[in-house]
């Protein structure tokens, strides 16, 4: 777990999602639900080719961004790993559709 706490990465996050960070510590300070501007946050923040997400961290009140670019990338490649091990059709069509949805929630 890489919590990211480049100044640079989370300013252009704020831009794009309307996010609010403390500006000491890079903890996200806003609602846990919504952000500045009232929308729903998503799950997941895609800026780039890099993926990251709010996550608590133990002792802590607030989430941290951290990166899950390697762990979203290697559920995928497992997914598409499954459709071609499907023992018949119907497996190898749940393997693609699975895939298709872990990347269809950052496009």
């Amino acid at each position: 777990m890489n919590i990211i706490k480049d100044t640079q990465t989370i300013n252009n996050l704020k831009k794009k999602y309307k996010l609010s960070f403390c500006p000491k510590y890079k903890y996200y300070d806003g609602d846990a639900y919504t952000n500045t501007k009232g929308e729903t946050l998503p799950m997941y923040f895609s800026l780039g080719a890099k993926i990251y997400q709010l996550k608590y961290v133990d002792g802590c009140f607030n989430p941290f961004l951290i990166d899950v670019t390697n762990v979203i990338n290697k559920k995928i490649s497992e997914a598409q790993s499954r459709s071609f091990m499907g023992k018949n059709q119907i497996d190898k069509d749940r393997a693609n559709n699975y895939a298709e949805y872990l990347l269809s929630l950052f496009n």
